[in-house]
């Protein structure tokens, strides 16, 4: 009888062994082979984000209007009703408002350079 279920346990655990491939075992060093392939396409997208980022152009231009240009322009848009909050639609302005747009942006540079 003890012969037996030896015989039986030590089959039972040799199949067990045929699975081990799937088990992920990291505290005793062992890294399946599912780990091991999610690794190495983890590391294939950071070298390519990498590349992709070292041959990216900068296009960081200086900025031709001072801070107070931006904020009178924008005043003027919202005044006009041209901005546009969360999913509306776009709103096309016309050269009129366009205009007046830019000469609030021009006021603006006048007065902070007369600041001076």
């Amino acid at each position: 009888m003890n012969r037996r279920f030896f015989v039986a346990a030590t089959l039972a655990a040799a199949s067990f062994s045929a699975f081990a491939n799937d088990v992920d075992l990291v505290p005793n060093g062992y890294l399946s082979s599912v780990i091991r392939e999610a690794q190495s396409r983890s590391s294939e997208r950071v070298a390519a984000r990498a590349i992709y980022e070292a041959s990216a152009p900068l296009s960081h231009a200086p900025s031709l209007k001072t801070r107070e240009q931006v904020v009178a322009e924008t005043r003027e848009a919202t005044r006009l009703g041209l901005l546009n909050v969360g999913e509306a639609g776009t709103v096309n302005a016309t050269p009129e408002q366009l205009r007046q747009i830019e000469q609030a942006g021009l006021r603006a540079r006048a007065v902070q350079s007369a600041a001076k």
